[in-house]
This record gives C-alpha cells, sequence and structure tokens, in this order.
C-alpha cells in the first residue's frame, strides 16, 4: 500500500492536470468536432452542473471517508466518460450525459484533492494548494498543445487521457490514508452560517460571475476566432494556448517569495 507523501501529492497534482483536460475539451474540440455555438453553450451548461454537484457531494464526504477511495470512484467515472465522449454516438443528447459524468469525475477532484494535500502537509500549505491548482491550466495548456500536433485527431487525445485516468485509479485504490476524525457539521447548517453574512454572499456571486465568465470564455474561444475572425484551426488553438498561459502567468505571480502566505 502507498503511504508516501511524494506520490500521494503527485496523484493529486495528476488529477487536477486531467481536471484542466476535462475544462479545455470544449474549447480545444469544437470546432474539430462541428459544434454550433448553442451546442457548446448546452455541454458547457450540464458539465458546469456535474461539476458543482460533484464538489458539494464529494467535499461533504471527504470529511467522513477515505479521500483516495473517492478519487479513485471519481477517476473511475472520467476515464469512462473521457473514452465515449463523441466515441459512443454523435447524438447530443447521449454527449450531454457524457459531458455531465465528465463535470462529476474533475468535480471529484476540486472538492477532495486539497483536503488531501492539507491532510498530509502540515507546513507550506499555501505552496502545495498553489501547486495544485497551477496544474489545472498546465493541463489545459498540455491538451489543446496536443490536439494541434496531432493534426487535430483529438479522439486520440481522449483516449490517451482515459488510459492515463485508468493507471492513476490503481494509484488511488493503494493508496492508505486515514480519515482524520473532526466535528462534521452538515451541509444544511453551513449553508445557514455562509447565508448570515451579507458580504460572503456578494462575494460568493461575484467569484461565481468571474469564474463563469472564464470557464465559458474558454469553451467559445476558437469558435469565436474561426467564425468572426476567420482565424485556422490550429492559430485558433493558439490563441487559446495564450490564454491559458496568461493564466498560469497570473498564477506564478501570485506565488512569488513575497506573497504573505510565504512569509
Amino acid at each position: 500500500m502507498i503511504k508516501s507523501k511524494a506520490i500521494i501529492s503527485a496523484s493529486s497534482f495528476l488529477s487536477m492536470f486531467f481536471l484542466g483536460i476535462g475544462v479545455t475539451i470544449i474549447g480545444a474540440t469544437a470546432r474539430n468536432i462541428g459544434l454550433t455555438p448553442f451546442q457548446i453553450g448546452l455541454l458547457i451548461i450540464v458539465q458546469n452542473i456535474g461539476f458543482g454537484l460533484s464538489v458539494i457531494v464529494t467535499g461533504t464526504l471527504a470529511d467522513s471517508y477515505e479521500k483516495p477511495k473517492i478519487l479513485f470512484v471519481g477517476s473511475i467515472i472520467l476515464a469512462l466518460s473521457f473514452f465515449f465522449f463523441f466515441r459512443l454516438s454523435n447524438s447530443l443528447f447521449i454527449n450531454c450525459i457524457i459531458m455531465f459524468f465528465i463535470g462529476v469525475g474533475i468535480g471529484s477532484y476540486e472538492g477532495v484533492t486539497d483536503a488531501m494535500l492539507l491532510d498530509i502537509h502540515k507546513k507550506r500549505e499555501t505552496f502545495y494548494i498553489n501547486i495544485n491548482h497551477f496544474f489545472v491550466t498546465f493541463g489545459s495548456i498540455i491538451i489543446t498543445t496536443y490536439i494541434i500536433f496531432l493534426n487535430m485527431n483529438w479522439r486520440d487525445s481522449l483516449l490517451q487521457s482515459s488510459i492515463c485516468v485508468f493507471l492513476l485509479t490503481i494509484i488511488f485504490i493503494m493508496i492508505t490514508l486515514k480519515v482524520k476524525k473532526s466535528k462534521t457539521i452538515k451541509l444544511s447548517e453551513r449553508l445557514k452560517i455562509l447565508t448570515q453574512k451579507k458580504g460572503v454572499i456578494i462575494l460568493f456571486f461575484i467569484t461565481a460571475i468571474a469564474v463563469g465568465l472564464e470557464v465559458e470564455f474558454v469553451g467559445i474561444i476558437t469558435t469565436f476566432l474561426m467564425n468572426l475572425k476567420n482565424f485556422s484551426q490550429t492559430i485558433s488553438k493558439i490563441g487559446l494556448i495564450l490564454f491559458f498561459s496568461g493564466i498560469a502567468t497570473r498564477q506564478q505571480a501570485g506565488r512569488s517569495p513575497r506573497h504573505p502566505s510565504f512569509g
């Protein structure tokens, strides 16, 4: 069984890498598949519903169940979803269902990996959390770049991603990490506490809008560049890579030695 902090941390980083791939699938492949703006928006909405529900459920379960086992289940769901996306059928309805489960899979990573890292690292927690989330952007850049070099054969990239996520499930099932006993607050009680603070509510909605705009932009940027700016497939994907590079630069700036978290 695996107890190494290094391996557990690496598995968390890899999970977030594939979260980045899951978030970028639509933006990187929309024009290859031939999706209309309506279909792109619908798939993104469905994915975000699955993602949000999964974050809430897995984050709550992480308080009382072994986190690697939750990630194991999430990885199985994600591996199968990657494999079947526009491979099982070209039906939009069926692929919306598959996209929902992609959201569920990557949502388990978002809901559990940070908590798992906090369990095993007692020093420089912020450093590990920042690295964890950097891998989301890294995954987005890599999958977009990879599709360019595959000459737009995006199905190969998803098949290979599916295999890699399946291998990740093997690591999660072998990780031994005891559940840390703590006072568990019910989800309803947490929401009640948060809704009593107006500042938190306002911040929540502002953050939700900002993140939503960012995610939506990822989904439509290649379509925008091709339809309205007459860019080619390759150039539109380079535009997406530049967008992610900007996000990565912002994240790196936030982790500078002058950051208060590293005082």
